[in-house]
């Protein structure tokens, strides 16, 4: 069995789910998830709950959780000979020698970690529900034009001291440059707009014609992902949910577009190699 701690919003818990389900897919064993890590409230990460319950993941997934042992996990982690990636943005060559009876214990955010198993990746990420009401809406709507998603990440950005001295909140001017950048190449476009902030997100960034997206919060917010990754392209922020939502797109023309510049620190932006895949383009 091999055992995923989850940790994280929605984008973190599917790359630590995709890692974990390629690693026991290799291995030819089971996968377990470790809800025990969200029991445990801290001042420095904004508080999550389980939010893989959306997708429908291969029914031979199990969960387990326990407030104690996600403590004790805080605490003397080394004592639970747990693997974890030595960068989160960077592939993880030890990964590939793992065997069963792995505990992983980290972000892995790459999809090198789960490249070989694209296929059985998607389909873990097939939303159950049925789509309602506006997003059924304008699902139809996006799949008859040439959609582009637009994702702005504030949010914590803003608001979380240690999120603030991390990230940056990505400039009117990287979006405005990727705009053009899509216009360039494709005829013409139509925007999404989608934002955990999505009240004051015009001040941002005001486009005439787009589509604002703004009725999908708190338990619904993940249909912003899905309605991103039915676009045909896609510019996105610098967060792990708008990476899934351009990810999980189809499209086979697609265009990805992220930001140049992850973090405020630039040693930590020459780091992010193999966070984003190589067909897409960083401005």
């Amino acid at each position: 069995m091999i055992t995923a701690f989850l940790t994280g919003g929605l984008g973190n818990q599917m790359f630590q789910y995709a890692a974990g389900k390629a690693l026991s897919e290799r291995t030819g064993t089971g996968l377990l998830l470790d809800l025990s890590l969200l029991n445990v409230r801290s001042k420095n990460t904004t508080f999550r709950t389980y939010e893989l319950d959306e997708f429908s993941l291969d029914e031979n997934v199990k969960i387990t959780s326990s407030k104690w042992k996600g403590l004790l996990l805080k605490k003397f982690a080394q004592c639970f000979s747990l693997f974890t990636d030595k960068e989160t943005y960077n592939f993880d060559s030890r990964f590939l020698s793992l065997q069963d009876h792995t505990k992983l214990f980290g972000y892995f955010q790459s999809e090198e970690y789960f490249f070989e198993h694209k296929s059985t990746i998607k389909d873990s990420f097939i939303f159950k529900k049925e789509f309602s009401g506006k997003n059924k809406e304008l699902a139809e709507d996006i799949k008859n034009v040439n959609a582009v998603s637009i994702h702005i990440r504030r949010g914590d950005y803003l608001t979380n001291q240690n999120m603030i001295n991390n990230y940056i909140s990505c400039s009117k001017e990287y979006y405005e440059n990727a705009i053009h950048y899509i216009c360039e190449k494709i005829k013409s476009p139509e925007f999404f707009v989608f934002s955990d902030e999505p009240e004051n997100i015009k001040e941002l960034l005001y486009l005439e014609n787009a589509v604002y997206v703004n009725w999908n919060k708190g338990d619904e917010s993940y249909n912003d992902m899905r309605l991103m990754s039915l676009c045909k392209h896609n510019i996105m922020a610098n967060s792990s949910f708008s990476w899934w939502g351009a990810w999980l797109n189809n499209y086979h023309q697609k265009i990805v577009i992220a930001p140049q510049q992850w973090f405020k620190n630039e040693v930590k932006n020459n780091n992010v190699k193999d966070l984003i895949p190589k067909e897409w383009i960083r401005l």
